[in-house]
């Protein structure tokens, strides 16, 4: 598994993600991400956000190539 995920963890939610990155154990010192693509780093670091849902790639090109 560490080959595999290194020292990331993917969690089901961003409170189960902050309680694992936030811990006071030195052992559990990993990054995690949640499924809705928010990444919390234990050296304080949060990123991920508002994602436009209009302007997405995919949905541009469905409607480019209905027309």
């Amino acid at each position: 598994m560490m080959h595999v995920f290194g020292s990331w963890l993917i969690c089901s939610s961003k409170e189960i993600a902050s309680r694992i990155v936030f811990h006071n154990n030195p052992n559990l010192r990993c990054r995690c991400v949640n499924l809705e693509g928010d990444i919390l780093d234990p050296s304080g670091l949060l990123t991920g956000g508002y994602v436009d849902h209009d302007n997405l790639i995919l949905k541009r090109y469905e409607t480019f190539t209905s027309i």
